[in-house]
């Protein structure tokens, strides 16, 4: 039943490569016509479709590559606040050099179980055992934009806001890597 829910995201590349070979076979099959004859036509459209929506990945900031080295020679990107690397890695620690667990008291919120020294969150005055929830707004005078992110830290006795970081990690650009390997598989073809 999960698998129908498109609702919920999975529409990627391979739900579409699958149901349009299904299709297309069918089709063959029915009008006697040859499956690879249609296939070396059609492969390179494909392929510049695939490059064009890896464009649209790195527009939507999904499909991201791995975390780079800071002093890396690879090329790498950051994305703004808001953006699904930059949420992911708030969530998972990576960004605030802390390591997370689920908090007992709040649903809503994340436990800081390890602080990095020095890191974000030390400098920030966050110690082990402090509660982390993260706000994020759609930013309704610039729909397009993403999210603003807030940050509310509870020490056991107070509230308080702070500032999130602008910017996710530097990560390698997969999407970008993704568009030129199909341009060129494309031109191949």
């Amino acid at each position: 039943a999960e698998t129908i829910r498109f609702w919920e995201g999975g529409l990627v590349v391979y739900g579409g490569m699958i149901g349009g070979l299904v299709a297309t076979g069918l089709w063959c099959y029915l009008r006697r016509r040859s499956f690879l004859m249609l296939a070396d036509i059609v492969t390179p459209a494909f392929l510049i479709g695939l490059a064009l929506g890896r464009i649209g990945c790195l527009f939507n900031g999904c499909c991201y590559g791995a975390v780079c080295e800071v002093d890396s020679p690879l090329p790498s990107i950051q994305f703004p606040a808001g953006s699904p690397p930059y949420m992911d890695q708030l969530a998972s620690g990576t960004l605030v050099d802390a390591r997370f667990a689920p908090s007992a008291t709040n649903p809503k919120a994340l436990q800081v179980d390890e602080t990095k020294k020095p890191g974000w969150l030390d400098s920030q005055g966050i110690k082990k055992g402090d509660q982390l929830s993260i706000e994020s707004r759609p930013q309704l005078e610039h729909p397009a934009r993403p999210p603003e992110v807030n940050l509310r830290v509870f020490d056991g006795l107070r509230y308080r806001d702070i500032t999130a970081p602008s910017h996710s990690l530097q990560v390698h650009p997969a999407q970008i890597y993704a568009t030129i390997n199909a341009a060129l598989l494309s031109g191949l073809m």
